[in-house]
């Protein structure tokens, strides 16, 4: 067993670190996760080095005799995949292990503060008190490349496509809201928790097939101005303590007020703007404005690339499939859709009515 062992929807990811901190933050990131009782159809065994100090400058590790340089970060051979600069992360090396079950994914991050040996050792000491502070703003991260992304992968091969957005169950009937980073979705569906019957799947990706949405284990991600506007529902979370980008930070919501999978009936795609409206929107145009928030979100951005290095193994089956399109489509032409504008300022006070309105007419 490694520092957290999490199950999402049937794939099992073992992960653990050398740096103990990481696996601290790992272990409280997935506190609030369930664990499903059904056996894993996938498993995953994920290992991460922290080695402090710039890398060299020789491609991360050697693949067996015989490998292919595909370009000059990736090189394959039979079995294997070294991927020596991680897309825009550039500090994180992986090699992936083509066993088709379980998946090994070793990784190795290197953590400095200047290229130079020198000047990173005098930068540590300037720094030192505020090194393990710095070190926790990459975990994230490290968490969706060796956590997050190798499970979607898996997942894929199920049919289980991800998506940027969140999504609630209300009397077992379910709602999804998307946007752009930074649109209120976040804000909209843990305020929405004041309905009755209300349990929260996510807040920032899910999973869907042509019929329902699925969770996605992880911790809301909140500023302090947006738990004072979702009123009675700030008293749902529960910090973690920390800091993340844009000063917002990790909140779990208690198990008792989460599930799994829903129905979704409405379908919300929220932005911003003068004054707080809603208009009702075709199944054509929500697929467009799905597609769109869907890879202009980083955490799918990325995992666009990491996913078609994945495919590179000629051990695993190809999940790259046209068949994401249709399916989307398929969903979103079984439920309502509109745009909701949310106001500047205290509109989302606004927009919740709606939401509450719409809510409580779909579920009679």
């Amino acid at each position: 067993m490694g520092a957290v062992s999490i199950s999402i929807h049937g794939v099992q990811v073992n992960f653990q670190s050398n740096l103990e901190s990481l696996n601290e933050f790992a272990r409280g990131h997935f506190a609030e996760a369930h664990n499903e009782s059904l056996p894993a159809e996938n498993i995953i065994d994920s290992r991460l080095d922290w080695i402090e100090g710039a890398p060299s400058k020789k491609p991360h590790g050697t693949p067996t005799p015989g490998k292919v340089r595909l370009d000059r970060d990736i090189e394959i051979s039979d079995g294997q995949i070294a991927w020596s600069r991680i897309d825009d992360f550039l500090d994180l090396h992986l090699r992936f292990f083509g066993e088709e079950n379980p998946l090994r994914l070793a990784g190795q991050h290197f953590y400095f503060l200047d290229r130079g040996a020198i000047r990173d050792k005098i930068k540590r000491k300037w720094h030192r008190k505020r090194l393990p502070t710095l070190r926790k703003k990459r975990f994230s991260t490290i968490l969706y490349y060796m956590i997050y992304y190798p499970a979607f992968f898996q997942l894929e091969q199920r049919d289980l496509l991800p998506l940027h957005a969140a999504a609630l169950d209300v009397a077992g009937k379910g709602m999804i809201f998307c946007g752009l980073p930074g649109s209120g979705k976040s804000t909209l569906s843990v305020a929405a928790l004041s309905l009755p019957g209300a349990r929260l799947l996510s807040d920032n990706i899910i999973f869907h097939d042509s019929h329902s949405v699925y969770s996605c284990p992880e911790p809301v991600l909140i500023d302090d101005r947006s738990r004072e506007l979702i009123g009675a529902s700030n008293s749902l979370l529960h910090p973690l303590g920390g800091r993340h980008v844009f000063d917002r930070s990790w909140c779990h919501v208690g198990r008792e007020r989460l599930t799994q999978r829903t129905e979704p009936r409405i379908f919300f795609f929220v932005r911003l703007g003068a004054d707080t409206a809603i208009r009702p929107l075709s199944s054509e145009a929500a697929y467009d404005r799905f597609t769109a928030a869907n890879w202009i979100a980083k955490e799918l951005r990325r995992y666009l690339v990491y996913r078609s290095v994945m495919t590179l193994l000629d051990a695993t089956p190809g999940c790259v499939k046209n068949g994401n399109q249709t399916t989307l489509a398929a969903l979103l032409s079984r439920v309502q859709s509109y745009e909701l504008t949310v106001g500047w300022g205290d509109g989302i006070a606004k927009a919740l009515e709606l939401v509450h309105s719409l809510a409580a007419k779909s579920i009679q």
